[in-house]
């Protein structure tokens, strides 16, 4: 009997102590999840550029700005079908598309080692200007594309005016020079005053109503510019016209050369007078030279040819920004009286050395009429890049 109750107390001690040792141990906690990066931002700089006379396209930085939650090291993969990828900065890399107008891509990888993501960005190369012998050359403005309108360095004029707007504008591009009586002669020997496809319903009613038959000072003669007292030269600034006028010319220009041209908006006007914000006080930088401009508003003298003073032309390469023929921009919006109006007005200056400096390039001049036609108001166009 004592063997029995030995026998039975080794095996309740066998099974309590097997029983604790056989304790199972907690499971342990999973591993957080990964969190995938997140890209900010990509962006190519500037994001349209020219193809070059050497059959080569000029070249652009694409930055990206990616983000990890949980802190990884990121890596940075770029890609493109088209063009040729050059040195690579972890997130930024220099990338030259093919010297032919287009859209190109650029796309980048954003990896922790886990989980990748990817953005793409477009690089665009504009189209040279056409090859019709009478379609103004122009500029490409694509960098630097916020503009506060108005003199951005003169904070007592913005204080007397509702004028105080940041804009951005797309890229574009816009005429070397003020449109000459020779360029727009085109238009009008084409049926530009007769054929109402390319005016506005107002302003060929206009037309007919005022009995245009081409700019304010033009004559019988062959070619009629030379009737003009004020700008009598194939390469002097055709004037004289007014707003009608002078977007009938882009429209057609428009359906002559397949691109689109118009009238420069205000913020497009002052970006390549002043370049980038705040800007020079004049095209050419922030002293008065009165040598680099020629003042036409006292005594009405003649215009000058348009690629006069190259002293005096912008950042950006545009001559006579300031001086000879007023230049007329699309619209100026402004708060009067409470109320959002659109003035088209002019832009550009000729007037008496003080008043110049008082003002200078980047406020308007002039307040017109969209149907408005005076001495020395002119036109410098703009396209699409």
């Amino acid at each position: 009997m004592q063997k029995i109750l030995i026998f039975v107390l080794m095996m309740f001690l066998c099974f309590f102590f097997c029983k604790k040792e056989s304790v199972t141990e907690p499971e342990p906690e999973p591993e957080p999840e990964n969190n995938a990066p997140r890209i900010v931002s990509i962006r190519a700089i500037p994001s349209v550029v020219e193809a070059v006379e050497n059959g080569s396209a000029d070249s652009v930085l694409v930055t990206v700005r990616a983000y990890d939650k949980d802190m990884d090291d990121l890596t940075f993969t770029f890609s493109a079908e088209e063009g040729i990828l050059g040195n690579q900065s972890r997130y930024d890399i220099i990338y030259t598309p093919p010297p032919f107008p287009g859209d190109y891509i650029v796309s980048c990888r954003v990896s922790d080692g886990q989980d990748t993501v990817g953005r793409s960005v477009t690089v665009s190369v504009s189209q040279p200007d056409p090859e019709y012998e009478f379609a103004p050359e122009t500029i490409l403005i694509n960098r630097h594309l916020t503009v506060l309108v108005g003199p951005s360095w003169a904070p007592d004029w913005r204080e007397t005016t509702d004028i105080n707007d940041f804009v951005t504008i797309e890229p574009y591009r816009i005429a070397k020079y003020e449109l000459t009586n020779m360029e727009y002669y085109q238009f009008v020997k084409e049926g530009g005053y007769d054929n109402a496809s390319w005016w506005s319903g107002a302003g060929w009613n206009t037309k007919i109503d005022s009995g245009w038959t081409g700019p304010m000072y033009w004559g019988s003669s062959e070619p009629p510019w030379i009737d003009d007292p004020y700008s009598h030269y194939e390469d002097t600034p055709v004037h004289g016209i007014s707003f009608y006028e002078s977007e009938a010319y882009c429209n057609w220009l428009s359906e002559k050369t397949g691109i689109k041209y118009s009238i420069p908006k205000s913020a497009q006007w002052q970006r390549a007078a002043k370049g980038p914000d705040p800007g020079y006080k004049y095209p050419w930088g922030n002293e008065f030279v009165d040598e680099y401009m020629h003042f036409t508003l006292n005594d009405r003298p003649e215009l000058l040819p348009v690629n006069i003073l190259p002293e005096g032309k912008s950042q950006d390469g545009c001559y006579n920004m300031v001086g000879n023929a007023f230049e007329l921009a699309d619209p100026l919006k402004i708060l009067l009286n409470d109320k959002l109006i659109k003035v088209y007005y002019s832009v550009g200056y000729g007037s008496d050395p003080d008043w110049e400096k008082l003002n200078t390039a980047t406020t308007s001049a002039r307040v017109f009429a969209i149907y408005d036609r005076r001495y020395g108001v002119g036109l410098r166009i703009c396209r699409e890049y």
